[in-house]
């Protein structure tokens, strides 16, 4: 009789587990964080990351119109709010932006930054490399007359190379960023390169193209970093490390250069006021001026200064294409001026 009832009993006891365990799952899987904005619960363990594979904004956007313009979902095992008005965006990225300053810890950040920089840290080091930033661009002309008349110099060379490309299709991203690349260069090391500089071609377009790949990849790994293990992650990776790497090699010997040059008086660039601040500060242990800091906020210069106005001018190019009066209102516009 009691042999019987084993089995019996044995089922039992998997149908309490069960009966306890179901309960705190489901509750694992919809509980929010406390003050969460509404959103979509999604999928168990997923979240809503299922529903992102292709054309997240689109999925994101419709996903709006139910929950509102501010809206929380999980990723995965991330909670995540997302914005979706203009309003929105103004409210928390402008007038609260000290607030949404920082960035979300990921292997992709430290793949691309090393932890230096300030495009992926926050705190302290990030205030005080943003503050001397803003300050030594300033006064390096970003923002003021000085600033047009070199963007203007640059936009004479390109529609030089315009000319030379006469009526044939082409792709116009690498002028583009060439000629971007080149304003950045200025105000960084107070150089520009020629548009047949293949060298110079190859490492600008490097990261650029690494992101705008493998746009995907990178939020995918910020909120799974786990995936890097797998093939294809711990392929983007390895090339964005290279990409970094080759931008590196033209980095470092051109602040080597400038190294010889500094004077402990007056800068050119962003480079020379950057080595003054670290020999002005050599004997405070409390410093965050480095050499390696310095390379950072040069790579972040050259590579946020690029990537993003690159592809706001690739935007505006298509919108321009599918537009043509509004092109004749921006000739008039400028012929005007």
């Amino acid at each position: 009789m009691i042999e019987l009832l084993a089995p019996s009993f044995d089922k039992f006891s998997w149908v309490l587990i069960g009966a306890f365990i179901l309960p705190v799952l489901i509750w694992q899987w919809v509980k929010r964080p406390k003050n969460f904005p509404p959103g979509p619960v999604g999928l168990p363990i997923l979240g809503v990351a299922g529903s992102l594979i292709n054309r997240a904004e689109v999925s994101l956007m419709k996903m709006s119109w139910t929950h509102g313009p501010i809206m929380g979902v999980k990723l995965l095992r991330k909670f995540t709010v997302v914005l979706s008005s203009v309003e929105a965006m103004q409210n928390a990225l402008v007038k609260q932006g000290h607030a949404y300053a920082g960035r979300p810890d990921s292997i992709m950040f430290q793949a691309f930054t090393g932890g230096r920089g300030v495009l992926a840290i926050d705190g302290p080091r990030w205030k005080e490399n943003r503050r001397f930033g803003t300050v030594t661009l300033r006064k390096l002309g970003a923002g003021r007359a000085i600033m047009e008349e070199r963007i203007v110099d640059e936009a004479m060379y390109f529609c030089e190379a315009l000319q030379i490309i006469q009526k044939k299709s082409f792709n116009i991203t690498k002028l583009i960023t060439h000629s971007m690349a080149n304003v950045i260069c200025g105000l960084a090391f107070g150089e520009r390169f020629n548009y047949d500089d293949k060298r110079f071609i190859s490492t600008a377009r490097a990261l650029v193209d690494w992101f705008n790949d493998n746009s995907n990849v990178f939020m995918l790994l910020v909120f799974a970093p786990f995936l890097r293990h797998f093939w294809p992650f711990t392929n983007a990776v390895k090339s964005l490390k290279s990409a970094r790497e080759k931008l590196y090699t033209m980095l470092i010997p051109i602040i080597d250069r400038h190294r010889e040059t500094v004077d402990d008086y007056d800068y050119r660039d962003f480079i020379e006021a950057y080595l003054q601040k670290i020999s002005q500060t050599r004997d405070d242990p409390t410093s965050f001026y480095s050499d390696k800091e310095l390379l950072g906020n040069v790579r972040d210069l050259f590579v946020g200064g690029t990537d993003t106005t690159v592809n706001t001018l690739r935007w505006t190019i298509i919108y321009l294409i599918n537009r043509p009066e509004v092109q004749k209102k921006i000739q008039k516009e400028i012929d005007r001026v």
